[in-house]
């Protein structure tokens, strides 16, 4: 299996594209929600630990998160 070498800059980034990930998946299941009241148990399972994972990420200095991988 072929692995590729990330860039410092690339490897930055993969904190915030996860977090950016959270956030969508929460935004679009709180949306299902609406849509489908009689199965919001099901559709939001895991929405609030997505708003807690955001906001534990944007509680924390943005550039240590950023290097979190180097």
């Amino acid at each position: 299996m072929a692995h590729a070498q990330l860039s410092s800059d690339e490897l930055r980034l993969i904190p915030h594209l996860a977090m950016a990930r959270v956030a969508a998946r929460a935004l679009l299941t709180s949306w299902r929600a609406m849509l489908f009241p009689e199965n919001q148990a099901y559709i939001l399972r895991f929405t609030r630990p997505g708003w807690e994972h955001l906001r534990w990420f944007m509680q924390r200095d943005h550039e240590a998160v950023s290097n979190a991988l180097l």
